[in-house]
């Protein structure tokens, strides 16, 4: 493993540590050149773009993913809030409640679902798939009040306030994550993820600092070369460091200074703001995804091959010939009538030894048609291959039919969820995971008075509870004095404290728990 950004700085003080984190970088970067430049030519051929295009092709990439994105992901899980233990515990049923009912907010108000299926359309094709997680609070100001007597100020002040909290998560685009060394998830130490941000962008963030950064690229490849100077953006790095518990903001363009270090942003238990990725194919040597059509690349290409020949011999395969130019004007006139229609001709005499037949001569087909027949079993064969290698054979044998019985039918539906099991568990973990990090947020950093606005659950504060418990008590003299009810403070206790959290409350999904 290579040694800690800290450890062994590169220089002294701070242009030591950004020297020592712009070498892990450019070491990520080589790691994974190979994959970024499949993950590339992979996508290309998805989307039919000209680099990935052969002429008269069959792109049974795009055909595979269409039918094993949904076999794997086919709907937006709920979030399974529950005490872990089954014993009697009012307020860790009611913490449980509470993350519930604001996951349920979350993943509804949030495009929860788009960036699944964002990352399960990674995991198919370049072979791994990321999202993150945020927190976004929303950040009110008010002017401050001025005394009476005095004029107002040209530039007030203000107070500012938390108005609003929401946790959601984000796609990360493949070619924009980076990670450090490690053949398992436990042994990777950092994560990064490349931002390309406007001068507004980097004013905000990083003021002074972001000012200085030189605007070198344009993602956008629509734009003309003569208008894309103000559609230029610049790469600033994230980098989430686990050891030390701390994030970087850094660009390749200052080599001696960090433009932002932030201590532990989010107070999760496993510090990253993303969990495990999603991976097609599982490999415990090292942590570089394998992309999944690497595995009938040849089987690909020899499709493409063959649907290229059959579609050249089709355009051959015509009917056309030859005939005798004595008979032109009979011949035309017979090739254009109609029906029941019949031409005189004033060349009569030359059918006297034949038919119309004898005056003309079709073009051969036949060998070319038997070489078409061929061609398509061996095209059928040859997909037949690739539905084995991937596991769709597994799902068109699952395919039931209504007329079955039930015996046959779940049959058939535990034989066509065989092959593809593995990647249907891994996404649920994945989903899973993503919501347990959203729960964490929402226990540590939601304040009281937003979780009541979510979940709207009928639980009295501690004020409240004494307020309740004096009016029964003078309503109730010499009966026996009732337990007091659980209050929202008793809730945001558990909800706050790591521990207390984990061992009351367990997060699953509906397909984690199905």
């Amino acid at each position: 493993m290579a040694a800690r950004a800290d450890d062994t700085p590169l220089g002294s003080g701070e242009t030591g540590r950004v020297q020592r984190w712009l070498r892990e970088l450019t070491l990520a970067d080589k790691r994974d050149k190979d994959y970024r430049d499949t993950a590339q030519t992979i996508w290309d051929k998805y989307r039919r773009k000209k680099a990935g295009r052969k002429a008269n092709g069959f792109n049974i990439l795009w055909a595979n993913t269409e039918i094993l994105a949904p076999a794997i992901f086919n709907a937006t899980p709920k979030p399974d809030v529950r005490r872990r233990f089954r014993d009697e515990d009012p307020i860790g049923k009611y913490a449980a409640e509470a993350i519930r009912r604001a996951l349920e907010v979350a993943v509804d108000s949030e495009d929860f679902d788009g960036a699944i299926r964002f990352d399960v359309l990674d995991m198919l094709l370049p072979g791994r798939g990321v999202s993150r997680v945020r927190y976004v609070p929303s950040i009110s100001q008010t002017p401050k009040d001025v005394p009476e007597g005095l004029e107002a100020p040209q530039d007030p002040e203000y107070d500012e306030g938390l108005e609003w909290e929401q946790v959601c998560i984000e796609h990360v685009q493949w070619n924009r994550y980076r990670l450090g060394p490690g053949k398992t998830w436990a042994e990777v130490d950092w994560v990064a993820f490349q931002h390309r941000l406007t001068r507004e962008e980097l004013t905000e963030k990083f003021g002074a600092r972001g000012t200085q950064l030189k605007l070198d690229d344009c993602d956008d490849e629509q734009i003309k070369n003569d208008e894309r100077e103000a559609f230029r953006t610049a790469a600033v790095w994230e980098i989430w460091d686990k050891p030390k518990k701390q994030v970087y903001f850094l660009s390749e363009q200052d080599a001696e200074h960090f433009l932002q270090v932030v201590p532990d942003p989010l107070k999760l238990i496993g510090f990253f703001p993303i969990p495990k990725p999603i991976y097609a194919i599982m490999d415990s040597s090292e942590m570089a995804p394998i992309a999944l059509y690497e595995q009938y690349r040849e089987q690909a290409e020899e499709l493409d091959r063959i649907s290229t020949r059959i579609n050249k011999l089709i355009d051959a395969l015509r009917y056309r010939g030859v005939y005798d130019s004595t008979l032109k004007n009979a011949i035309e006139a017979a090739m254009e009538a109609g029906d029941n229609k019949f031409i005189p001709a004033t060349e009569a005499s030359v059918f006297k030894d034949g038919g119309l037949d004898k005056a003309i001569w079709i073009m051969p087909i036949e060998e070319v048609a038997k070489v078409i027949a061929a061609l398509y079993l061996q095209r059928e064969a040859c997909k037949q291959v690739i539905y084995e290698l991937t596991g769709i054979s597994d799902i068109l044998r699952g395919a039931t039919d209504p007329n079955e019985t039930l015996g046959a039918q779940q049959i058939k539906a535990q034989t066509g969820s065989q092959r593809v099991q593995q990647m249907q568990r891994d996404v649920a973990r994945y989903t899973r995971d993503l919501m347990r990090m959203m729960g964490e947020i929402i226990g540590q950093r939601f304040q009281q008075e937003t979780l009541q606005r979510m979940t709207d659950l009928k639980i009295p504060t501690d004020a409240e509870a004494q307020m309740q418990m004096a009016q029964q008590q003078a309503q109730q003299q010499g009966q026996p004095v009732q337990q007091p009810p659980v209050t929202w403070e008793q809730v945001m206790a558990v909800l706050r404290d790591d521990m207390s959290r984990l061992f009351k409350i367990d997060i699953e999904t509906d397909s984690t728990i199905a």
